[in-house]
């Protein structure tokens, strides 16, 4: 095909203006429906109802578990010195693990006892077994852990428990810093407002200053240490090695950056258009954060699930006499899918939203006027909109993508580079990967586009 011939659009023959040429935009957009005005039907209304049964098989499995899942082992409840779980079988009413003091301050770590609360103070005593038997011992105040560890106050009763539950101590740690992250989160919020206002103003001024970096820093590095070893001799060829490497790494990204400045000031003035749009909409810039909370809590609701199914581990290993592990592999096999269907929706609607707004700010002249000020809550209807209207196709889109998502970013990768003749490094991989080059551009990539 000829490389310089314009896309064909419409019966005329005539492609669409630039994307950089706003006025001939406008007037070319003028009269067609916009994403406000457009009509809008339900799409892929199938790919729904089995997006639908996925859910629920989900939710059935997250309310009636996995069969032969060993959930309370997996969550590592404690044992007494005996193995025998708190919380369950002979310890079923003593679910927390206390180890007792003895008389010269030192705790009976070989032999952990379950008991059915944790003691507050020291006025009261409790059996324990230990070397001479049974014997009874004072309490000592302590305060119930993630699992139902009897934590001591006293840090030095503690640091003789601690290396004995590192992991648990660390997750009972993090809930009670929910208002040190909460004000981490919020510190990183604004961060990132302060960064995309400097991009807003000196994009170009950044983008290459962080490519000069990427250049000057491995060179700078792999001078000193050629300079060292040729000056001191210490560290032999290792070190001497390494600097040819830093130096070859510098010349190689400066070169990159001097044959693909064409293509770095087109990104760049798409990062100067993208800023714009974001700061146009406020709901835009939260949606990030909204996706990451809709990840998590879905992440929170099938944790159980994903729990009981790195449990089957367990019972595979202590499987009982006639104990068959198929159907629990063959749930496992479809809770996956499900999952990661589910997940690729979430991913699929973001995308709809970010190009519906993008779209709106574009045909309110977003292109052409920085002062363009769209609905505060376009974000929401758009997801409105998604939902109402297209949510099969954005089942659909999550289905496809998700499962091409390994595929494309690897061979993606490789046709960019490829891509690049104007180096030798793309010269080199489209001679040797041109296979995996056609198989991108004629067949994943467009399904993916259509998705």
């Amino acid at each position: 095909a000829d490389d310089d011939a314009s896309p064909q659009f419409g019966d005329d023959g005539e492609g669409p203006p630039s994307f950089w040429d706003s006025d001939s935009a406008s007037e070319f957009w003028l009269g067609m429906s916009t994403p406000e005005t457009a009509e809008r039907r339900c799409t892929d209304v199938r790919w729904l109802l089995a997006f639908a049964a996925a859910a629920a098989f989900l939710v059935g499995l997250r309310l009636y578990g996995m069969p032969n899942a060993l959930y309370h082992k997996f969550e590592m409840v404690y044992g007494d010195w005996k193995q025998e779980l708190c919380g369950f079988g002979v310890n079923a009413g003593s679910p927390n693990l206390f180890y007792c003091k003895d008389d010269n301050g030192a705790l009976l770590t070989n032999y952990a006892s379950c008991r059915p609360s944790c003691p507050s103070t020291s006025n009261t005593t409790f059996w324990c077994n230990s070397s001479s038997g049974r014997t009874e011992f004072s309490d000592y105040p302590t305060a119930r852990e993630f699992g139902g560890l009897c934590k001591p106050l006293n840090d030095s009763l503690w640091g003789q428990a601690k290396g004995l539950h590192v992991q648990d101590s660390l997750k009972a740690t993090w809930p009670r810093q929910r208002w040190i992250l909460l004000v981490a989160g919020l510190v990183g919020l604004l961060t990132a407002a302060a960064y995309l206002a400097m991009l807003q103003v000196c994009a170009r001024s950044l983008m290459w200053m962080g490519l000069l970096l990427l250049s000057v820093a491995p060179t700078c590095y792999g001078i000193y240490v050629i300079w060292h070893y040729l000056h001191t001799g210490e560290h032999g060829k290792g070190q001497l090695t390494l600097g040819v490497c830093g130096l070859a790494l510098g010349s190689f990204a400066g070169g990159m950056m001097s044959n693909q400045s064409r293509d770095v000031e087109i990104a760049i003035a798409c990062i100067e258009t993208s800023i714009h749009c974001i700061m146009a909409c406020p709901s835009l810039y939260l949606h990030p954060v909204m996706v990451t909370l809709t990840r998590f809590a879905f992440l929170l609701a099938a944790r159980k699930t994903v729990w009981e199914i790195l449990s089957l581990q367990v019972y595979f290993e202590d499987r009982p006499p006639g104990g068959n592990l198929g159907v629990s592999v063959l749930l496992a096999s479809v809770f996956a899918v499900a999952f990661f269907w589910v997940w690729n929706f979430i991913s699929s609607t973001s995308g709809f939203i970010s190009a519906y707004v993008a779209e709106v700010w574009c045909f309110r002249g977003g292109m052409t006027d920085d002062g363009t000020r769209i609905p505060l809550c376009l974000a929401q209807r758009g997801l409105w909109i998604a939902l109402r209207y297209h949510a099969g196709s954005m089942a659909l889109g999550g289905l496809v993508c998700g499962l091409s998502q390994p595929f494309r970013l690897l061979l993606g990768g490789l046709v960019t580079i490829a891509r690049m003749d104007r180096n030798p490094l793309g010269r080199a991989v489209g001679a040797c990967c041109w296979c995996a080059v056609e198989v991108y551009e004629e067949t994943l990539e467009k399904w993916s586009r259509h998705a």
